[in-house]
C-alpha cells in the first residue's frame, strides 16, 4: 500500500544523523531547516511577540487609568506622594495566568517611596532607584497590568515594557545529547517533559534535526519550496540527482536513493511499503 512514515519508523529507512546547517527533520514526513545550533538546551532564553502595552513611552495622556497621584506629561509618568496609600498606572492587557511575562522600567526622578511592576495579580519586585530594571514575572489572576506605588514614593516612569516570554520559540535550534533540534512549538524549559530526545513528550515541541537520510525505498520527493540537492546525494535509480541539482518548487520527482543531502529547501520525501 501507498504512504508516508518518517525516516527512521522503518527499519531499512534509518536516519544518518550528522551536524550541519542545513538538515531533514523527522516528523510525519521529512523536511529541511536552516538548523545551526543557536545554542545548548537550557541555556538561553528570549521573547516572543510584539509589545503588549499601548504608549509605554508616554508620550501622551492616553491609554492608561491614572490612580492617585499620578500624572502623565512631557514622556514622564509621575506621582508626587500625595497619594494616601498604594496607587496604579494601570493598563489592561489581558496576560494569560501563569504566563511568564518580561518587564522593563526605566525610572528616573526618584526621591522616596518604592514602585512595583505588577502582572494580573501577581506583584514583581519592589524598586527604590534609578536606574532600568527589567524582570520576568509569572502572572496571576486578573486583566491589568500596573506601575504601583507605594504610600511614599515620589518619582518619574520613563517608559514601560512587557513582553511574553517563552524559553524556546518556533524555529530556535539547539544542541543537546549530540544531536540537534528544530523548535516547531514555542514553550518553557521543562513544560510538559519536552526535552529534547529525552522527555516523553519531547517530539510535541521539538523535530530531530539531521542532514543526511540513508534510503534504500523507492521514493517520491516533493518540493515544498525551491530545493538545492548537496553532495552527498546518491541516487540508485530513477531520476539521477547529484550536486547543486535543483528541484523547483512543486515539482514531484521518483527514485530511488541510498543517500538524500540537501543544501537548501524543504522536501517531503514518501515511500511505498
Amino acid at each position: 500500500m501507498s504512504g508516508y512514515s518518517e525516516f527512521g519508523g522503518n527499519p531499512s529507512m534509518a536516519l544518518s544523523v550528522r551536524m550541519g546547517t542545513l538538515g531533514f527533520k523527522r516528523i510525519a514526513d521529512v523536511s529541511v531547516h536552516q538548523a545551526a545550533a543557536s545554542g545548548t538546551y537550557d541555556a538561553w532564553s528570549q521573547t516572543q511577540g510584539a509589545e503588549l502595552l499601548t504608549n509605554g513611552a508616554f508620550a501622551a495622556d492616553t491609554d492608561w487609568t491614572k490612580g492617585t497621584g499620578w500624572t502623565i506629561a512631557a514622556g514622564l509618568a509621575s506621582s508626587d506622594a500625595t497619594q494616601a496609600g498604594d496607587s496604579d498606572l494601570t493598563q489592561t492587557i489581558t496576560p494569560t495566568n501563569l504566563d511568564e511575562y518580561l518587564v522593563t522600567l526605566i525610572i528616573s526622578g526618584r526621591t522616596a517611596g518604592n514602585i512595583t511592576p505588577v502582572m494580573g495579580s501577581t506583584e514583581g519586585t519592589d524598586r527604590a532607584g534609578n536606574a532600568t530594571y527589567a524582570e520576568v514575572i509569572t502572572s496571576g489572576a486578573g486583566t491589568d497590568f500596573d506601575i504601583r506605588a507605594d504610600l511614599d514614593w515620589d518619582g518619574d516612569v520613563e517608559s514601560a515594557s512587557v513582553f511574553l516570554v517563552m524559553d524556546y520559540v518556533v524555529g530556535n535550534t539547539v544542541s543537546h545529547g549530540g544531536a540537534d533540534y528544530f523548535c516547531i512549538q514555542a514553550h518553557y524549559v521543562g513544560e510538559d517533559d519536552e526535552e529534547p530526545g529525552v522527555g516523553v513528550n519531547w517530539a510535541n515541541y521539538w523535530d530531530l534535526v539531521v542532514v543526511h537520510a540513508d534510503v534504500t525505498e523507492f521514493v517520491r520527493l516533493q518540493a515544498l519550496t525551491a530545493c538545492t540537492f548537496g553532495p552527498e546525494c546518491v541516487s540508485a535509480e530513477g531520476d539521477n540527482l547529484v550536486a547543486a541539482d535543483v528541484l523547483p518548487i512543486g515539482t514531484e520527482i521518483w527514485g530511488r536513493f541510498t543517500r538524500l543531502d540537501l543544501t537548501a529547501g524543504v522536501l517531503l520525501a514518501y515511500y511505498y511499503k
